[in-house]
C-alpha cells in the first residue's frame, strides 16, 4: 500500500462516496478537505481511503478518515492515521485528537505511548 500526498479534490471524492450512506453533507467534507493535510490510501493505483487533518497552532485534529468498505480492517486507516501524525508533528503539531460517533466503524487503535479515547 502506498500513502501518498493527495489533492483535496480527490480525498473529497473519495470521502463523499464512503460517507454517502451517513449523509454528511458535501459543504462539510469540502470544507475538511481544503485545510492542512489531506493523505490518500492507494491499493493497485485505486484510491481507498483518505485522512484530513486540520492543524491550529500545536493541535491537529484528524477532521475525516475513512477506508471503503471493502477493504476495512486491512491496516489502511492505521497506516493513514501513522502517516497523518508523522506530517503533523513535522509541521510542529504537539497534540493531535481524533473524535469518533457511535454510528461511524469501530476503531481500535493500540499505541503504548498515546492514551487514545474512541466512541
Amino acid at each position: 500500500m502506498e500513502i501518498k500526498q493527495t489533492e483535496p479534490a480527490q480525498i473529497l471524492a473519495c470521502l463523499k462516496e464512503i460517507f454517502a450512506s451517513q449523509q454528511l453533507s458535501a459543504i462539510q467534507l469540502a470544507e475538511a478537505a481544503t485545510q492542512s493535510i489531506s493523505l490518500g490510501a492507494y491499493l493497485a493505483g485505486e484510491l481507498v481511503g483518505g485522512i484530513v487533518i486540520k492543524r491550529n497552532y500545536q493541535t491537529a485534529h484528524v477532521s475525516q478518515l475513512a477506508v471503503k468498505p471493502t477493504y476495512q480492517r486491512l491496516g489502511v486507516g492505521r497506516q493513514l492515521l501513522q502517516a497523518g501524525e508523522k506530517q503533523a508533528k513535522e509541521r510542529g503539531a504537539k497534540t493531535i485528537t481524533l473524535t469518533t460517533r457511535s454510528y461511524q466503524a469501530p476503531l481500535s487503535i493500540k499505541n503504548k505511548d498515546t492514551p487514545v479515547l474512541a466512541n
